[in-house]
């Protein structure tokens, strides 16, 4: 078994939210003393799959994560129920980021050809068609 550690992203509560909603997205477990997880007690099945995970000194990137469709949808229902029903502004405002965050995805884009100036023309095209594109609602 691979096995890396990271720098958990943000602070405080919000280091504890990026933290279970990644549990979520990769089917595995937060492991945290506040939930009574005992680190001696972790089993195989309790740390979640990913297709590809790739960690360098400043980011982590996690593709292809291997959660539960069905908990994925209950923890974005339950991040938008919490930001549509929340009196304090400053906390909807945390919720929506929270929400952005966990439905958002990166698309890549290869583009080749056989010669160089095949390749910058390919390139130019997909620049353009890509920044052309309405952003996401």
């Amino acid at each position: 078994m691979d096995i890396v550690c990271v720098t958990a992203p943000l602070y405080g509560e919000g280091r504890k939210w990026r933290m279970e909603d990644l549990a979520v997205q990769v089917g595995g477990a937060y492991f945290t003393d506040e939930l009574g997880y005992d680190i001696r007690r972790v089993k195989e099945d309790m740390f979640g799959t990913a297709a590809y995970v790739r960690v360098t000194e400043s980011q982590t990137i996690i593709t292809g994560a291997g959660g539960k469709q069905d908990e994925i949808d209950r923890q974005i229902q339950k991040i938008r129920y919490l930001a549509e029903h929340t009196d304090y502004a400053f906390n909807q405002k945390r919720y929506q980021e929270r929400l952005a965050r966990f439905v958002s995805g990166i698309a890549y884009i290869d583009v080749g050809g056989r010669t160089e100036p095949e390749l910058w023309e390919r390139k130019i095209r997909a620049e353009d068609a890509v920044h052309a594109a309405p952003p996401p609602v």
